[in-house]
C-alpha cells in the first residue's frame, strides 16, 4: 500500500528518476511519522501523527512542540533541506 503512494506515484508521474524512494541524488519528498506504520495495526494508522513534512529537501510543516519520545539528543530530527548524495549520511 506504502508503494502506491511512494514510488508507483513517482513512476506514474514519470518523476522517479528525482522522487519516490530515498536514494542517492533523489528530492527528499517524505514525511516524519511518530511511529512505524509497519508496526501499526490497521485500525489504529488514522491515529498516526505527522512529525514533519520535508518537500523537495525543505521542511514545509513541522509539529510543534516535539513529542517526548523524539527530544533525546541521539534521535531528534533538525533538518531545513536535504538532498541525498553519497557522501553526506540521512538525518535521523
Amino acid at each position: 500500500m506504502i508503494a502506491m503512494y511512494t514510488i508507483n506515484a513517482a513512476y506514474q508521474n514519470h518523476l522517479e528518476r528525482e522522487t519516490g524512494s530515498i536514494e542517492v541524488g533523489k528530492l527528499a519528498d517524505l514525511v516524519v511519522l511518530d511511529r512505524n506504520l509497519f508496526d501499526a495495526r490497521a485500525q489504529d494508522i488514522h491515529s498516526v501523527r505527522v512529525l514533519r513534512t520535508l518537500l523537495q529537501g525543505r521542511t514545509v510543516f513541522k509539529r510543534d512542540p516535539v513529542p517526548p519520545s523524539l527530544t533525546s539528543s541521539t534521535n531528534q530530527l533538525e533538518v531545513s533541506h536535504i538532498r541525498l548524495d553519497s557522501t553526506a549520511p540521512i538525518p535521523y
